[in-house]
């Protein structure tokens, strides 16, 4: 009962304290006194038995504070609270403001932070539980559904073999390569699985095999044919050529490039071609016209022509020799591709007045007489050699038409 009323009058004196401090505000800066050194403690004074009323500050005039209420008639008088600092374990003492404060704080603080411990505790202890619920409850592996149509293919999951279609199985969540095999034929797909999910994969071995081609070019617009069928222009996007080589041809107004490009499944392949110009170096043992379309076509001093890249077929003469040739050759955008000219073969037929070794260009040919032996066509050195030592030598332009030669060894 003592406490009861020392909590009373100390809240009194709060109310009183705190309506006083309200009638003293002001808009002008709050002036602090200046912090004393730290003194020690006085000591306790002894137990007084007078009876000291709280100390009421008293407001100016011009902010008079509003009266103060009595205290409840059914309250029993206020008695002063005995604490542990005092000295004396009985009499009575005066309960002032800061008896007040120091009783609250007695117990307030340790409340608060064995409230704030026993919180963090509690929270802590239901985290942890449930994170290992969590963890104890969360599926870890997938369910995938592997058909085919028609069924009863061999399946294989990352290279083990798990059965025959229709099949249901648990993997790991992730990426798995399944590989269908029926008869000789083997097909491959990827499957991706998500712990706690199910999916499903379906072969269709009647399915046409596609994938997908890409076709860019420098510069742009060019015709684009597949295995000989016209396509579009680039850039170019096809999302059903088969699987399987193919030849893609680009056509521009500057010439054509031709490549074999391998599609795969599933996949895109690409194709990207810049088209300009490139050479063409020609090799010929004897002076040549060149044509292609009807336009003659000159060399320079390298032996090499200027070619749009693409396909060409050149046209090569020879008047005189009676040589005509065509020659197909495809230039590269930037690149040079080469040309040998190798001329034709012709016959020769060589006879002499008496025996006599023969050689043409250097190489024994044999002895006369001679008939229909091979000859390439052009201007040959022909030599006559009789067993006397006699020798004679000819220049023969040999054509395209046999030719025969007579050495007569009695005249000079």
């Amino acid at each position: 009962m003592d406490d009861r009323h020392a909590l009373l009058a100390a809240a009194q004196a709060l109310r009183t304290w705190v309506y006083a401090r309200r009638a003293m505000w002001t808009d002008l800066p709050l002036q602090l006194p200046p912090i004393a050194s730290p003194l020690p403690a006085p000591p306790v004074p002894a137990a007084d038995h007078r009876v000291v009323e709280p100390t009421v500050a008293v407001a100016p005039a011009a902010r008079s504070a509003p009266p103060v209420p009595e205290p409840s008639r059914h309250l029993a008088p206020a008695t002063p609270r005995t604490t542990g600092r005092q000295i004396a374990k009985t009499g009575k003492r005066s309960i002032s403001l800061s008896d007040a404060f120091a009783s609250f704080a007695d117990w307030w603080r340790p409340m608060a932070i064995a409230a704030l411990v026993l919180t963090l505790v509690v929270g802590l202890g239901l985290s942890v539980r449930w994170y290992w619920a969590g963890l104890a409850a969360a599926p870890t592996t997938g369910t995938v559904l592997l058909e085919s149509s028609p069924a009863n293919s061999r399946v294989l999951v990352d290279g083990r073999e798990l059965g025959d279609t229709p099949l249901r199985t648990e993997l790991s969540p992730g990426r798995h390569t399944v590989e269908f095999r029926r008869q000789k034929a083997t097909r491959s797909l990827e499957v991706v699985i998500v712990a706690g999910r199910s999916t499903v994969s379906r072969l269709d071995w009647t399915a046409k095999r596609t994938g997908r081609l890409q076709v860019r070019s420098d510069p742009a617009g060019a015709r684009v044919l597949v295995d000989g069928a016209v396509r579009g222009v680039t850039p170019l996007d096809l999302d059903d050529v088969t699987v399987g080589s193919h030849v893609v041809v680009l056509e521009t107004a500057k010439g054509s490039v031709g490549r074999t490009v391998t599609v795969h499944e599933k996949q895109i392949a690409e194709l990207s071609e810049s088209i300009y110009s490139g050479w063409a170096h020609v090799s010929t043992p004897f002076e040549v016209a060149i044509t292609e379309g009807g336009g003659e076509l000159r060399l320079d001093e390298r032996n090499l022509i200027l070619l749009s890249p693409g396909l060409h077929a050149l046209q090569f003469e020879n008047a005189a020799l009676g040589y005509r040739e065509t020659i197909k050759t495809e230039v590269q955008p930037g690149a040079t591709s080469s040309i040998a000219i190798v001329p034709p073969l012709s016959s020769i037929s060589i006879t002499s007045t008496v025996p006599a070794e023969v050689q043409i260009d250097g190489e024994r040919a044999g002895e006369t007489p001679i008939a229909n032996r091979a000859i390439k066509i052009g201007t040959r050195d022909i030599s006559l050699r009789d067993a006397a030592g006699s020798e004679r030598t000819i220049t023969v332009t040999v054509t395209t038409r046999p030719i025969t030669v007579d050495v007569d060894f009695s005249k000079p």
